[in-house]
């Protein structure tokens, strides 16, 4: 009976164990899932900037070798990004060095305005990349058309240095959280079921276990004539 106690210790520290590592590969499992979700939206994302300020240095080059004017590669630059769609209908906008919207491809009754006014979580965090790096991600909220609730977004922005214009996209990122916790509860569902499984085994382990002592002692009495 001993040994059979002692196996039952053994095999509980045992699957103790496998629930920690399980519990672990879990969290380690999510926020990988997390991440990845986030750095393919964000990869898109960048990628399709790079692509729009192509655009812009080629009407620029245009006007560098004197095809046409520079206000005219202008206009034509901005007329180009306001009919770019990539992805989910995403769209892009412009800056000036002011902050003044030149360009929103679905907003266009935002062109003309100061980006402070407009929304000032969304200068806060535009700013510094149009200051300072020249180009990179930022995160800020905006209501989705036709919503007023704002959500979260990361937009990525490249500063064209030779017209002064900041051009940027974004993609909303709640639908990512919302893909996460999805899978988050079908995994940690199924954590639940193995875990219910084993603690069911467990139990069973033990009452077999109990009802093994119990018929042990009953032979040892009648053995002893009790």
């Amino acid at each position: 009976m001993f040994m059979k106690s002692s196996s039952s210790r053994r095999l509980l520290v045992l699957w103790l164990a496998l629930a920690g590592i399980g519990a672990v590969i879990l969290v380690a499992s999510l926020q990988q899932l997390h991440r990845s979700l986030l750095e393919e939206r964000t990869r898109v994302l960048e990628d399709r900037v790079r692509a729009a300020y192509q655009q812009v240095d080629n009407f620029h080059l245009l006007a560098l070798n004197g095809d046409i004017t520079r206000q005219q590669a202008q206009i034509a630059a901005l007329s180009t990004l306001r009919q770019l769609r990539y992805a989910d209908d995403e769209y892009f906008w412009v800056l000036d060095d002011r902050g003044t919207v030149l360009m929103h491809a679905v907003l266009p009754d935002l062109e003309g305005a100061a980006l402070a006014g407009i929304s000032a979580n969304l200068d806060a965090a535009v700013q510094p990349v149009m200051s300072g790096m020249g180009r990179g991600f930022f995160e800020y909220q905006w209501p989705r058309v036709g919503d007023t609730l704002e959500v979260d977004k990361i937009g990525f922005l490249i500063h064209f240095d030779p017209w002064g214009w900041g051009i940027a996209s974004s993609v909303y990122t709640d639908d990512i959280n919302q893909a996460f916790w999805d899978e988050a509860n079908n995994l940690i569902l199924i954590g639940a079921i193995l875990l219910a499984v084993l603690i069911i085994f467990w139990f069973g382990f033990e009452k077999s276990l109990f009802m093994d002592m119990n018929d042990y002692r009953r032979s040892r009495d009648l053995a002893d004539g009790r």
